[in-house]
């Protein structure tokens, strides 16, 4: 448990410090999560009568719409027009600890008690859990991009990427067993999609806070506009 939630806590508490309002944004990220499951887990209840593989991927679908889309609608509420790499990162830290919390965390004893699973056996799924937060760091950037220079459909590329991110590890898990393997494909994976993101993405809204222009993401530039 402490492996699922720890690297991402210490990292909000770096980035956070003291400002009680990138504390707030985490709380908002982690309530959005939170309620995306909500709003999609009836949809997700109504596919039961599907086969595993089809429910599995229309899950996988359903994940990356109703959390960017979330994801988009919140932060535009909550930062308005203040938008940096900073906040981002926090709004996307809350996400995923609380998706680590309550989708790995909590169900920990309970595995352990009816499997007799060891930390060994668990450490797959711990890591896991940090592969995903990355990617809800990287995916609450590219929201943040999206507002800051008020160009709705780089929303649409979050979609993709977190829909395509979910399907490839199915893909993955169709091929191959080995808990590890599957890890190490998707931190592959994860780690393609969140460096250069993140980067790209403090340069943007670097560059948004001081109204000068900027390439966003290599497709033109975009001047400052209120």
């Amino acid at each position: 448990m402490v492996a699922a939630c720890l690297p991402a806590l210490v990292s909000l508490v770096y980035v956070a410090g003291r400002r009680l309002g990138m504390w707030l944004d985490a709380l908002v990220g982690g309530g959005g999560w939170l309620a995306a499951y909500l709003l999609r887990l009836p949809v997700l209840i109504a596919l039961t009568t599907l086969g595993p593989l089809a429910r599995a991927i229309i899950a996988s679908i359903l994940a990356g719409i109703f959390e960017e889309g979330l994801r988009y609608l919140l932060m535009r509420v909550r930062m308005k027009s203040s938008y940096s790499l900073k906040r981002a990162s926090a709004f996307g830290l809350g996400w995923g600890l609380t998706e680590a919390l309550l989708i790995f965390c909590v169900n920990v004893p309970l595995a352990v008690a009816v499997t007799g699973y060891g930390w060994l056996e668990l450490m797959p799924g711990a890591v896991e859990r940090n592969i995903a937060i990355i990617f809800h760091v990287a995916a609450s950037c590219i929201i943040a991009v999206s507002l800051a220079t008020a160009r709705w459909p780089y929303m649409l590329i979050a979609v993709g990427l977190h829909s395509g991110e979910n399907m490839a590890g199915l893909a993955v898990m169709l091929t191959t067993r080995n808990p590890w393997v599957i890890e190490g494909v998707l931190a592959l994976i994860v780690a393609v999609i969140a460096v250069p993101t993140i980067i790209k993405s403090r340069k943007v809204l670097r560059e948004r806070q001081n109204n000068t222009k900027v390439k966003i993401f290599g497709w033109g530039s975009c001047p400052r506009t209120y």
